[in-house]
């Protein structure tokens, strides 16, 4: 019954920061214009669509390693597939290093290959693998073309993201021995490194002349690097080769030899016809005076690689800042009215437990509720003093820390939580921002654990790569965004309205002390103890409960 003396009390207005409300109302234009252009068949459309990103996702987490680098064991299993394989008899390449008009490093590639063609084997042609992408450069080859014994042929090329694998072949199935010739042009081969030795920034030129993939056996090897004189004097230590297979192998200083017609100065080392395995390494490294080469900006594809991995969590950061847009403002509670009044009476069919859901007072939720439960019984009989002494031993505990996860378990396993949608007091949120809070932090996250498995088998991208820190960021924000979409139960109209009866208790229990000064049997009173600091109500149910038994110390552990 409310009071008609007393005032109506004003319920302000929610305030919310402008870039909710903004945030907020976009997605409840999206939810409206993607109800009104597909319905329930578009909604099944968007889910199926997030469950492929997550099927990615699990491919790239448990499926095979994208250009994995070769382990021991995969070198040592090629030595037994080469008889399978066409085999170099001879390997020879030239590497005519310059500059290009706009400062930048040009390198016109000449491969002459001797390839043999053993019994059984069934080949109209070779294939070579050149790098495309090197040190955050596009290497861009150019240029290409090729014979078969002196004849040109056709090269079919494809491309990955950093790699052009070039298919030279010809019409007719090839055995024996055939000559073959590959002229290509790349550029940006230097980059910037720092001299540990020299303690000085140089244009670092570090090539290993069979590429990213040869998983051929090879005879003999020559490489020469072709240099004009003003690139030479720019040089600032010798220029090295290497062979490398398992272990470093051969490395040797590479002296110079003058090119008496050109002027050019050559550099050149051979593995002395030696026989190489499969996944040799053949390296040459070069080091210039900083500011030799222009220096062109990272490509597109060197950015992807640094920030790629966190591609994931940016959308999962910027999922969480809708979420909670869409909580403060779209899944708000609803309004009741614009005011509400101090109330002597307990609402109509609402429990105190019930009242701890719809005000969120975990806390006091057991305390309201044994309440309740002692105001069952008769006064001055034993059994309501057995009750009022078990309410005291709850509010000794009420509010305490270590009565913490007691209490947070019994709020979030009461039926009441879910009482409260079958009665209207509160509604779950449904339609397409709700499945997309639901379906992609899944996904997103998946996906980005599968990228850290990925980059984890690779070198490191950049210096803003973490993989582990990736994976846990990732995977706390995507708990938090699906803990919003599945927690979130506003209040309906009806539940709001229940709220501010509520409210009136709280007033009346603050401005007469109710629980200081009141009566156990005070119907309110389990609905009042929901309100003010959990602790402080605990101890003053305790006073007014000793007071009402005439025993001080009540519920105190012995």
């Amino acid at each position: 019954m409310t009071n008609p003396e007393v005032k109506r009390i004003p319920e302000p207005d929610p305030e919310y920061w402008p870039f909710w409300v903004r945030i907020s109302a976009w997605s409840e234009r999206a939810e409206s214009w993607l109800k009104s252009h597909g319905g329930n068949v578009l909604r099944f459309g968007i889910r199926a669509f997030w469950v492929v990103i997550a099927l990615i996702g699990v491919i790239l987490l448990v499926g095979p390693v994208i250009n994995k680098p070769l382990t021991l064991t995969d070198i040592l299993d090629a030595r037994d597939t080469a008889p399978n394989q066409w085999i170099a008899k001879e390997f020879a390449v030239d590497y005519r290093v310059e500059t290009s008009p706009d400062g930048t490093l040009q390198a016109e590639v000449e491969e002459r290959i001797t390839v043999l063609f053993g019994p059984g084997i069934k080949e109209n042609g070779i294939q070579r693998v050149v790098p495309t992408q090197y040190q955050g450069h596009a290497l861009a080859p150019r240029d290409i073309t090729a014979t078969i014994d002196g004849q040109p042929v056709d090269i079919v090329r494809s491309d990955s993201p950093d790699r052009a694998t070039l298919r030279i072949s010809g019409e007719t199935t090839l055995s024996g021995t055939h000559n073959f010739v590959l002229h290509y042009t790349i550029e940006n081969l230097a980059y910037l490194a720092d001299d540990e030795q020299r303690e000085q920034p140089v244009d670092f030129l570090q090539w290993d002349v069979f590429g990213p993939s040869w998983p051929q056996g090879l005879s003999g090897l020559n490489v020469r690097i072709i240099l004009s004189q003003r690139l030479a004097d720019r040089l600032v230590s010798e220029p090295r080769g290497s062979m490398v297979w398992l272990l470093p192998g051969d490395g040797t200083i590479l002296s110079p030899e003058a090119d008496g017609t050109t002027g050019d100065v050559i550099y050149q080392f051979s593995n002395n016809h030696r026989t190489l395995p499969p996944h040799s390494q053949a390296t040459f490294t070069m080091s210039f005076v900083a500011g030799t080469f222009t220096m062109p900006a990272p490509n597109a594809f060197y950015w992807v690689q640094v920030f790629g991995p966190a591609i994931p969590l940016a959308l999962l950061l910027l999922t969480l800042l809708v979420a909670m847009a869409v909580r403060a403002v779209a899944w708000s509670d609803e309004r009741g009215r614009p005011w509400f009044v101090a109330q002597f009476d307990p609402p109509p069919g609402i429990s105190p437990k019930t009242a701890a859901h719809i005000l969120g007072a975990w806390a006091p939720m057991e305390l309201a509720e044994v309440l309740h439960i002692a105001q069952g019984y008769k006064p001055q009989g034993s059994e309501s003093r057995a009750a009022l002494l078990v309410a005291a031993k709850v509010a000794r505990r009420t509010g305490r820390l270590e009565n913490s996860l007691r209490a947070v378990s019994l709020f979030l396993s009461a039926p009441e939580r879910d009482a409260q949608i079958i009665a209207g007091l509160r509604r779950i949120p449904s339609g397409f921002v709700r499945d997309f809070f639901l379906f992609s932090p899944i996904a997103l996250t998946i996906v980005q654990w599968g990228l850290v498995r990925q980059i984890s088998h690779q070198a490191t991208g950049g210096v803003l790569w973490w993989p582990f820190s990736f994976v846990v960021v990732s995977t706390i924000v995507s708990a938090f965004i699906l803990a919003i979409a599945l927690v979130q139960r506003p209040l309906t109209e009806k539940g709001a309205l229940v709220k501010q009866h509520l409210l009136g208790i709280g007033e009346l229990s603050t401005s007469t002390s109710l629980v200081e000064r009141g009566s156990t049997k005070n119907p309110v009173l389990p609905y009042a103890v929901l309100f003010g600091r959990a602790r402080a109500t605990g101890r003053h149910t305790v006073e007014l409960i000793e007071a009402e038994v005439g025993e001080s110390g009540v519920s105190k552990p012995s």
